[in-house]
């Protein structure tokens, strides 16, 4: 379900997956299900997120701004293709093998050469929503010091129409960027209160860019989540 680097792991990055709640964590493939050892079935994050913020929004494309010109190039997110990111920097944490994929290629390369983070652990689990529903961290990665940050990897280039504001959330535009900050939040703060030390997370948007580029962004997390999240 998860992987986590074999050398040097953070000794508190190893003590929270050894919890036993943790451990035991698995994921139902025939209900689609998060479950446990007990038989206790669990929803996922987004699901309740939608009831929460965004009950009525659906997922529209905007079409892209003119560039002295030229429509710039950007190709649209893929559910298949974030799946086989995922899971290719999945076996990479696990066993070092290099992933076949460039956009995966070149989110290791920003970490080790940009970033100067080293990933420690992948689709870490956690439960959310105080305990309620269980998702996965996309990414754990370790600073310098040891500290740890969780990565939200979201791979495509997403540019949505608004559809209103966020629901209980007065003045926040309901669009995809809004919605990603919402799961960042809510899995990170899951992450914390299940006993993982945390000194902060983000949004990692990465995507084909033109010809042959690809472009990795981090999303700075923005003043409306830090003031009305908690």
């Amino acid at each position: 379900m998860h992987a986590i680097c074999q050398k040097n792991p953070p000794a508190s990055l190893v003590a929270y997956l050894n919890q036993p709640k943790i451990q035991s964590l698995g994921f139902d493939k025939a209900r689609k299900m998060y479950c446990d050892s007990e038989g206790r079935y669990y929803g996922g994050l987004l699901s309740k997120l939608k009831q929460m913020y965004y009950p009525y929004w659906e997922r529209k494309r905007k079409n892209y701004r003119r560039r002295k010109g030229k429509v710039v190039a950007r190709k649209a997110s893929s559910a298949s293709e974030g799946k086989s990111v995922d899971k290719q920097l999945t076996e990479y944490v696990r066993s070092g093998k290099r992933p076949r994929s460039n956009m995966a290629r070149a989110i290791i390369a920003y970490f080790e050469e940009s970033a100067q983070q080293r990933i420690v652990a992948a689709q870490v689990p956690l439960y959310a929503m105080q305990g309620t529903r269980v998702t996965q961290a996309d990414l754990i990665v370790a600073n310098a010091d040891g500290s740890l940050v969780m990565i939200e990897l979201k791979c495509g280039y997403n540019r949505t129409q608004k559809q209103g504001d966020l629901k209980s959330l007065p003045g926040v535009p309901c669009r995809q960027n809004e919605i990603w900050e919402l799961q960042r939040h809510y899995t990170h703060k899951g992450l914390v209160e299940s006993g993982l030390p945390l000194i902060g997370s983000h949004i990692l948007n990465v995507y084909k860019e033109g010809k042959d580029g690809i472009t990795v962004k981090r999303r700075k997390v923005p003043k409306w989540a830090l003031e009305k999240l908690k």
